[in-house]
């Protein structure tokens, strides 16, 4: 089976991408947060999935608001069928 790397929403950070990790001093005495990265996204709110096919095409139908069924039969020789 053939699968393609693509990027998806982090299901791991929910969007916040950075967390409250602990206070600090600044040089006035200020104190001040400081924040992490999420370890799966690194901050930038994605996270690798890999998908098949018939994943991937569905996902483009609906990026280019398409029937899934119309990408299906343009790439019926290259998508085995599992029905």
């Amino acid at each position: 089976m053939v699968k393609v790397c693509i990027l998806d929403s982090c299901e791991f950070c929910d969007k916040e991408a950075y967390f409250f990790d602990y206070q600090d001093v600044d040089s006035l005495g200020e104190t001040y947060d400081r924040y992490q990265p999420c370890s799966i996204g690194h901050g930038s709110f994605n996270q690798a999935k890999w998908v098949g096919l018939r994943e991937l095409a569905d996902l483009l139908g609906s990026a280019i608001d398409v029937e899934p069924d119309i990408i299906h039969t343009l790439l019926k020789d290259q998508i085995p069928c599992d029905h």
